[in-house]
This record gives structure tokens, sequence and C-alpha cells, in this order.
């Protein structure tokens, strides 16, 4: 997928259809249309800090629709903010496993053996190594600590070289792409089915033991 900070007119209108029906959604966008303006006009820490919260909310309509369609689906409520943000990396993640399925024609429609399961289970395995990234930004805090980063002055980040004048264009630029990343992923429904499978893959505790065991 090339990295771009824009959704096509096609994915604009799928999403746009979700926009209509979850408020949660409608505001994540809004507040990436906003950070999009930021970054236009060069403030860079605001976009930047503005791009993560959207981020969070597009987080947060994923875990309400899991949620919602699954009573078994849980996650940890006391720390809401980084179960958000696993949530986009699971869509990332399942955005990975499925063209992983795809190039070995794994059918999706057929999921009632301990079989097909397995198989799914290792393309999920393969995305993760891909998206790993994205996923230890989440679980080390990256992300959090690079959204205050953005709106506030802390005299202890500023002697490790992190504050809002430190990011520059490139910084922002990434954070946008990832951004608009999510929101293309948001837009087709099978993303947003295969994520809800791929969540606990992020947090490791929430797996079955020997499922577990096999990511040491």
């Amino acid at each position: 997928m090339s990295e771009r900070m824009a959704l096509t007119p096609e994915e604009l209108a799928l999403l746009e259809e979700k926009i209509k029906k979850y408020p949660v959604l409608s505001n994540a966008f809004r507040l990436f249309c906003d950070a999009s303006l930021l970054f236009d006009f060069e403030r860079f820490a605001s976009a930047i800090a503005l791009a993560f919260i959207s981020l969070e909310e597009a987080g947060k309509y994923l875990l309400e629709t899991w949620s919602k369609e699954d009573e078994n689906f849980t996650y940890d409520k006391r720390k809401l903010h980084i179960m958000k943000q696993g949530a986009v990396a699971a869509l990332f993640l399942a955005f990975s496993a499925r063209k992983k399925c795809i190039r070995n024609n794994f059918d999706f429609k057929n999921m009632s053996s301990l079989e097909d399961l397995t198989q799914l289970a290792k393309h999920i395995h393969a995305g993760l190594e891909k998206e790993k990234d994205f996923a230890s930004y989440v679980l080390n805090k990256v992300i959090e600590i690079s959204k205050l980063s953005g709106m506030y002055y802390d005299e202890t980040r500023a002697a490790q070289g992190i504050g809002p004048d430190k990011i520059k264009k490139n910084d922002a630029k990434s954070v946008m792409e990832t951004t608009c990343k999510a929101f293309m992923l948001i837009s087709e429904e099978k993303n947003i089915a295969l994520g809800k499978y791929c969540f606990p893959y992020i947090y490791p505790k929430a797996l079955p033991e020997e499922d577990r065991n096999s990511q040491a």
C-alpha cells in the first residue's frame, strides 16, 4: 500500500456511509480533517496531537463495534487510551493478514474446523510481523508520549529532547499517513470484521496459553 494523506473518492464515499450512522466515527474523521488543515499550515506538533486523538476515536469506534457484535469480546477499560490505540493496530494487522490469506486462497466463509482456524492464526502471525512497528509503538506507549508531546511542554521530556518544538514535517507526515491508512481500512467492512480476531494478538495476555507461547 502506498502511503498517502488523503482518501480516494471511492474510499471517502464508503466511509461517509458509516459516518452517518456512527457519531464517534464522524468525530474521529472530523479530527483527522482538522489535523490535515494544521499540517497544511505547518503546525506540525498540533497536527500530530490531533491526528493521534483522531486515531483513538477511530479505535473507540472499533472497540464499540466489536463489543456490540460479540458479547465475549473484552478489553481492559482501565487502560482505555492504550486499548483504543491497540484497536487501530489490530486493524492494520487485519489488513496484512487478509492480504496473506488472499494470496493463499484462504476461505473466510468456512472457518468451522480447527485446521481452518489454525491457518488463520498463522496468517495473523505473519501479519503481526509486518505490522510490528505500529503495535510496538502502542505497547511501549510511544504514541501516548508523542500525543502528549504535541500538546504539552514538559520539563522532563524537554531535557530528553522531546517537545512540541522538536516535531518536524516528516514526523507529522508519517502520523498523517498512518491516520489516513486507518480510515481507509475502516471504509471496508471486512477489515473491521477480521480486526476483532486480531485484537488479542496485540495484547497476548488475552490469548490462550498455547498462542501466547507461540509468540514468545
